[in-house]
């Protein structure tokens, strides 16, 4: 059997499946809307049995506009490995298990592991990972579509301080003026350059808060930067959402949509695509409710989760080794192939 005639290839990988993603696949899309694709992929048999580990595969393309947005021409498309893409489902990650219920319209690619992969999706639902892992994730979202303007430029400027220091361990080196600064008089000099990084000369706190981030100083410089840089990312270019509506109407809209799918999987156990809501949604992201009206539909919305995951008479559970089963079976098969062909 030649297993390649089963499969597409990108970069010499075997494509599992391809859908289309983000608001595409909710149905919450735009004019301006950008193209969200991901993917699965099998491992190279280095990757399984030898030395070479590979999770991800990004091979998107990059077109901003001069505001920092991603423009219409912009396409974000990402691969996750076969393993990886099942373990991220099995823990109910609110990105990943969304997915297992695509529909045919958005499934751009497939194959006989994707047929099998997607008829298994009960497997995968967790009613205790889903009320905790949606609520939270949904939870991040509220907390970054409130933060302002301000916040954004400490988060900027604290990046401008740390670049100078990404040799230092851990954030907690920064508040020990024998490490970096001699004198307290330097360390005090230190906060005065930048804004929201906080280091107390006590040293009792736990975390340096930067902008709307509260940082572990465990952490190292690196780390804090990479997480800086993130959000600065996600924030820097929708700040004008703010300017306009004063609030980042994107996040409450991802908000809404998390706390209905978490809604939609304790109920009925699985998610239809496109989304009933989606226009609901995207009034959500086009403006038309207020900072106040948002939030108050995002605390009906929590109280509904917690609701209905209390009064569940039977918690169902993640079937773990039917789906480890699931795994390995498919990677002898696709192995076995490789080595018949």
């Amino acid at each position: 059997m030649n297993k390649n005639a089963l499969f597409k290839t990108i970069n010499g990988y075997d494509i599992v499946m391809e859908m289309m993603a983000g608001s595409h696949l909710y149905g919450t899309d735009t004019p301006e809307s950008d193209k969200d694709y991901i993917g699965v992929i099998l491992p190279a048999a280095s990757e399984v049995f030898g030395f070479n580990v590979m999770k991800e595969l990004d091979v998107s393309i990059v077109s901003k506009l001069e505001n920092g947005k991603n423009s219409k021409d912009a396409t974000d498309r990402k691969f996750y490995e076969f393993r990886h893409f099942v373990k991220l489902a099995a823990e109910n990650n609110p990105n990943i298990i969304e997915l297992l219920f695509v529909n045919s319209d958005s499934l751009l690619v497939g194959s006989y592991i994707s047929d099998l992969l997607l008829s298994k999706v009960n497997m995968f639902v967790d009613h205790n990972k889903i009320y905790t892992k949606y609520l939270a994730y949904a939870g991040s979202q509220k907390h970054k579509m409130l933060i302002k303007p301000e916040n954004y430029t400490e988060i900027i400027r604290s990046l401008d301080f740390l670049y100078d220091y990404i040799g230092t361990n851990t954030l907690s080196n920064l508040s020990d003026p024998n490490t970096i600064k001699k004198s307290k008089q330097l360390l005090l000099e230190l906060n005065d350059k930048i804004i929201g990084l906080q280091i107390p000369i006590n040293f009792n706190s736990s975390f340096i808060s930067i902008g709307d981030l509260n940082l572990n100083k465990s952490i190292t410089v690196k780390a804090a930067i990479t997480t800086l840089a993130e959000r600065a990312k996600k924030a820097g270019s929708r700040t004008d959402l703010y300017v306009k509506y004063g609030f980042d109407t994107k996040f409450g809209s991802h908000c809404v949509r998390l706390l209905l799918e978490a809604l939609s999987l304790l109920k009925e156990g699985k998610i239809s695509f496109p989304l009933e809501d989606a226009p609901f949604i995207r009034e959500i992201k086009c403006g038309k409710y207020t900072k106040e009206q948002t939030v108050a539909i995002i605390k009906d919305l929590e109280k509904q989760v917690e609701c209905v995951y209390n009064n569940l008479k039977v918690k169902k559970s993640c079937d773990k080794q039917g789906v480890e089963n699931l795994v390995v079976s498919t990677l002898q098969k696709y192995f076995l192939c490789a080595k018949n062909s």
